[in-house]
């Protein structure tokens, strides 16, 4: 029968067969009453270690300044590596050849990080964000052209609210690799304008008329306002209006200075142009 058998599976599955059987029942064998009491106590203690320990690093991240969030991930990983180290202690204990159990677990785990990497990918990438803090949640941001007020950093995204009422989730690994610009980072925005005018009117009056406008609710009463010609362009002068506001009212006041603009414009008779083009024809060409 062993032979139809070595037939049917091929001489190396049987010797492979064979040597997982023997060293099972050389394990079984190997097995004696004081070395299971001896790794039921380890395993107690091992459990009792473990309970401490954690709650001990709870104590300390309560206390510490790391990311709140981070917490969870970090008691996670030190409860893996503890756990890790119990078994290989029983294992060790129950006469178990260690190197063979590691060995197994090495390439159980390159595997296992293999297919997941994506994800493990996205979590360093959240420990990044979380520590080095280029934005927090409630600071409105722009990340690789899309702009959204952050709702979330989580382990494997990053979710954002925009102003449309669409939510934006960007895994952190793209988060990380894109240019991410924070608006309301600094507690406070400049509001840039850009106004063309005629070229007919005084640069002054126009100046004057664009301070007068700059004169608007929640704009930052210690900050300079700046109303400075800005181009000379084919149909028009442009002339630069920027001001101070903080992150919450910066379109609120964008909003109101192009209202103001309007306004002082219309009061101190400054033409407000668009493109056009004037063609001028020699006199004899109009005659004909």
């Amino acid at each position: 029968m062993n032979g139809a058998l070595s037939e049917v599976l091929g001489s190396d599955a049987v010797q492979s067969a064979a040597e997982a059987q023997s060293a099972l029942t050389k394990f079984v064998d190997s097995l004696s009453l004081t070395r299971i009491l001896t790794a039921v106590v380890l395993l107690l203690v091992c459990a009792a270690l473990i309970r401490l320990v954690q709650s001990a690093a709870k104590r300390l991240l309560a206390r510490s300044h790391i990311e709140t969030r981070l917490h969870k991930l970090i008691l996670a990983v030190t409860r893996g590596v503890m756990i890790f180290i119990a078994v290989m202690l029983l294992a060790g204990t129950l006469g178990v050849d260690t190197s063979s159990l590691l060995a197994i677990l090495s390439v159980a785990g390159l595997a296992i990080s293999l297919s997941v990497q994506d994800l493990l990918a996205n979590i360093a990438a959240a420990v990044l964000l979380l520590t080095s803090k280029p934005f927090r949640v409630g600071d409105y941001v722009e990340i690789d052209g899309r702009g959204g007020t952050v709702e979330l950093i989580g382990l494997f995204h990053t979710r954002l609210l925009c102003y449309d009422g669409q939510v934006l989730y960007l895994p952190n690994s793209k988060v990380t690799s894109s240019r991410v610009c924070n608006c309301t980072g600094n507690g406070k925005r400049r509001v840039d304008l850009i106004i063309t005018a005629s070229y007919d009117a005084d640069p002054q009056t126009v100046c004057a008329a664009l301070r007068r406008a700059a004169d608007v609710k929640d704009v930052l009463p210690g900050e300079p306002v700046y109303a400075r010609v800005e181009d000379y362009r084919d149909s028009a002068v442009a002339y630069a209006l920027r001001v101070w506001t903080t992150s919450a009212h910066y379109y609120d006041v964008r909003a109101d200075l192009l209202d103001a603009v309007w306004r002082e414009f219309k009061a101190a008779g400054v033409e407000m142009t668009y493109p056009h083009l004037i063609v001028h024809t020699p006199s004899e060409a109009v005659k004909q």
